[in-house]
């Protein structure tokens, strides 16, 4: 699943990128099945 689409940035150098690019993996991979199931669920963690 695609979230975002970024236009390349002439000022980012490509460890920028590779950084952004990380982040957006991870938030796909790990934060946004848990906001889905928390939003379905209408469930908050406590913890």
């Amino acid at each position: 699943m695609i979230l975002f689409s970024y236009m390349p940035d002439p000022f980012l150098t490509e460890e920028h990128q590779l950084i952004r690019n990380s982040v957006k993996e991870f938030a796909e991979r790990y934060i946004v099945p848990l906001a889905r199931k928390m939003d379905l669920e209408d469930y908050y963690p406590r913890d």
